[in-house]
């Protein structure tokens, strides 16, 4: 019977240890050991290598060899030398905390011997139940530290070397390290460590449900506080782009007012200038027999020296109250044309493009060929390079005599 046990052993052994997918796990583990049967024992020791098979997230194999020295209180000059190999069944009470208790209990096989060699005849095989409990800390994400007690029942009543009707039996202490082959952690993620339920249906016939592991939750509830956090910063920075497009757009409408009382103020102050003169012209000369044309022309005249000496924002304001309040007046063309030159140098094309065309209402103008090229040439600022050309081909053909002309056909050849 003992010889068909221990073959039953080692074949389970072998099976579980090269088959499946598992986390594995390796190590070693020892500490004292304790005598119990017939007779009180004393302390003695034991030291053992371990490998342990997983086979879900609760459930593990464990096969164990190692050595006990089993010492005798009332003899300590002899002793008991068991080297027993062990295959026991774990369960894990608590799966991923920090410290994971558990229990076991299996079968194990000794080979058993005696110091001095003369106590008995000879060495023999020992049979052995064991169970027990410990706890398992990890330390990192590969090794583990193992702390455990069993008590290992063996079959025979010679270790006390009392004989007697108690089968003898010993406790074993022990903490070791335990040495992750693969991934735990990984291994549950990757099967999701199901767990098989098996319920009777009406028929008769067995159905069986997919319970998914506690992890899969908790990556599942990790998973959507990301995206809720994901959601709410996408929701922020939408925000912080209306609000820099609001503040651009305010920007711009205060620019804007700035430059219209900045405009309003040059054309004030050149209506104070015009003013002076006329009255300093007055009080020097008498009388004068003067029209209001004579006094738009004097501010014209002075709007094109700021032209000329590139003071050409306020040059711009007098040239565009001109046109404005003058649209009658035999220069208006002319305000037009130089309200553009002004802004053309201000770099507002397009402000500048605007009253080129203004100049093309008054066909007559002697400004008409030459308010053509500098609208093609705001449009080439402006990368409307072909509206450019049209305006050069258009001053070619309706003004071939213009000393804009061969201007005209150099851009129009690039």
């Amino acid at each position: 019977m003992k010889r068909y046990l221990l073959l039953l052993l080692l074949f389970t052994a072998f099976s579980f240890g090269f088959a499946g997918s598992g986390w594995k796990q390796v190590g070693i583990k020892g500490g004292p050991t304790l005598l119990q049967g017939d007779r009180d024992g004393d302390w003695g020791y034991n030291y053992a290598l371990f490998y342990n098979r997983g086979l879900n997230n609760k459930f593990s194999l464990n096969l164990s060899l190692g050595y006990n020295k089993l010492v005798n209180k009332y003899r300590p000059d002899t002793s008991a030398n068991l080297s027993p190999l062990s295959l026991y069944a774990r369960y894990n009470l608590i799966n991923r905390a920090k410290i994971s208790p558990f229990i076991d209990f299996g079968i194990g096989a000794a080979y058993t011997s005696f110091q001095p060699d003369d106590i008995y005849d000879g060495p023999y095989i020992d049979f052995l139940l064991l169970s027990g409990m410990g706890l398992e800390i990890p330390v990192g994400n590969r090794i583990s530290f193992l702390i455990s007690s069993h008590y290992n029942f063996t079959t025979s009543d010679l270790l006390d070397e009392a004989g007697g009707n108690d089968k003898d039996g010993y406790f074993t202490f022990q903490a070791g390290l335990g040495f992750n082959l693969s991934s735990r952690a990984a291994k549950r993620r990757r099967g999701d460590i199901d767990e098989l339920y098996t319920i009777e249906g009406s028929t008769g016939r067995k159905n069986t449900v997919r319970s998914h592991a506690r992890d899969q939750k908790r990556a599942a509830t990790s998973g959507d506080s990301l995206k809720k956090i994901q959601r709410r910063l996408q929701e922020m920075d939408n925000k912080i782009a209306e609000y820099k497009a609001n503040q651009q757009e305010n920007n711009r409408k205060i620019n804007t007012l700035i430059n219209l009382i900045d405009e309003k103020n040059a054309i004030i102050d050149s209506l104070r200038q015009l003013t002076s003169q006329q009255q300093s012209d007055r009080r020097g000369s008498g009388p004068i027999n003067t029209t209001r044309s004579l006094d738009i022309r004097s501010f014209y005249k002075k709007s094109l020296n700021l032209f000329n000496d590139q003071q050409y924002q306020q040059a711009a304001n007098n040239f565009k109250y001109l046109f404005v309040n003058y649209p009658n007046h035999e220069l208006t063309g002319n305000f037009a044309y130089w309200a553009g030159e002004s802004y053309y140098g201000l770099k507002s094309y397009n402000t500048a493009l605007e009253y080129f065309n203004k100049v093309r209402k008054y066909p007559d103008n002697p400004k008409n060929d030459e308010a053509l090229l500098m609208a093609g040439q705001a449009l080439l600022q402006l990368g409307r390079l072909e509206e450019g050309r049209e305006k050069f081909k258009q001053l070619l053909e309706e003004y071939p005599n213009s000393e804009y002309f061969d201007l005209a056909r150099e851009y129009l050849s690039r």
